[in-house]
C-alpha cells in the first residue's frame, strides 16, 4: 500500500500543480503546444522517445515538480550512525526530515520561486538542470519512483496538450496560487475550460 500511495499520490498531485499554472499562464502553454505540434504533430500518440527533442515540455514538467515537492516535506529517514552535517551533531537513530521547501522555494536558487517559470530549466534552447534540483532526494534515499514518475508524466502531460486547450473559465477567478496541506501538497480546486484543439484553431 505504502508503494501504491508513494506512486501514484506524488505523481497525481504534481500534475495538478502543472495544469493549475497553465491555465494561468496561457502563454507558457501556446509554447508547450508549439513544440508537441512541431515535434510529434496532431496525429501521432507523444511517447517517450519523443523527450530528448521536446525539452519545453520537459521543463514544464520539472517545474510542476519543484511547485508540487517546494510545498511537500520529505519522507522521514534515520540517521544509521552518529555523525555530524554542517557542524551540527546527529545521533544514530534520530529523525531526519529533507526541508525540500527551503531547498526548491529558496529566491536564491530559484527567483520569484512562487512564479511558474519552465526557461529556469532552458539554457540555450536546451533542458538544463541545475545540480540543486533534487525534489527525488539524494542518494540511497533517493525516491526509486523518481524515472517512472517523469516518463508518466512526460506522456500525459504532452498527450493532454496536443488534443486539449486548458483555459480559464469566463467569469471565473484564475486557479489561485495557494495549496492545500496534507500529508502530500495539493494545488488548491481550480476550474478550467477544457476544449479540443480542433475547435480551438
Amino acid at each position: 500500500m505504502d508503494m501504491f500511495m508513494a506512486g501514484t499520490e506524488t505523481t497525481t498531485k504534481s500534475m495538478s500543480f502543472c495544469f493549475s499554472y497553465l491555465v494561468r499562464e496561457q502563454k507558457v502553454q501556446k509554447k508547450a503546444q508549439e513544440e508537441i505540434d512541431r515535434v510529434i504533430g496532431r496525429n501521432k500518440t507523444p511517447a517517450l522517445n519523443d523527450r530528448p527533442n521536446m525539452p519545453y515540455n520537459e521543463a514544464i514538467m520539472l517545474e510542476s515538480i519543484r511547485h508540487f515537492m517546494g510545498r511537500t516535506f520529505g519522507v522521514p529517514h534515520r540517521a544509521l550512525q552518529n555523525t555530524t552535517l554542517a557542524g551540527y551533531n546527529i545521533p544514530k537513530d534520530t529523525m531526519v526530515v529533507s526541508n525540500f521547501p527551503n531547498i526548491l522555494m529558496d529566491d536564491d536558487l530559484y527567483p520569484e520561486p512562487y512564479s511558474f517559470k519552465p526557461e529556469r530549466f532552458m539554457l540555450d534552447g536546451r533542458l538544463s538542470v541545475p545540480d540543486h534540483f533534487f525534489p527525488f532526494g539524494l542518494s540511497k534515499h533517493r525516491c526509486m519512483g523518481d524515472v517512472l514518475a517523469k516518463c508518466n508524466m512526460f506522456v500525459f502531460i504532452t498527450t493532454m496538450l496536443q488534443r486539449f486547450s486548458f483555459l480559464p473559465v469566463p467569469g471565473e477567478p484564475l486557479p489561485s496560487l495557494d495549496h492545500v496541506d496534507g500529508a502530500t501538497a495539493s494545488a488548491a480546486p481550480f476550474k478550467a475550460l477544457i476544449i479540443p484543439r480542433m475547435q480551438d484553431e
